[in-house]
């Protein structure tokens, strides 16, 4: 299950770093780093979770990792939705 997670992340960042490549490189509105994070944030969710520890205070660092990357995740999804 570990190699099909770090797998997809890996898929998942590969899309973000060419959407953030086509954004430099076009003539496109400001708002396209929001689409990045569409797929980058999942993909450090994932990894997160693949590497968390199993216990000490770097559990608790991950975890307030993955809640604040979802946090980013769902305001990118809502600029999706409303704009």
């Amino acid at each position: 299950m570990q190699k099909k997670a770090k797998y997809i992340s890996g898929i998942l960042l590969l899309i973000a770093g060419l959407l953030c490549l086509m954004g430099l490189f076009t003539d496109s509105p400001f708002s396209w780093w929001m689409n990045v994070w569409l797929f980058l944030a999942p993909a450090m969710i994932m990894q997160e979770f693949i590497d968390m520890p199993e216990k000490g205070k770097s559990r608790i660092y991950s975890m307030v990792r993955i809640a604040a990357v979802s946090l980013i995740f769902g305001m990118a999804g809502l600029d999706l939705i409303i704009g």
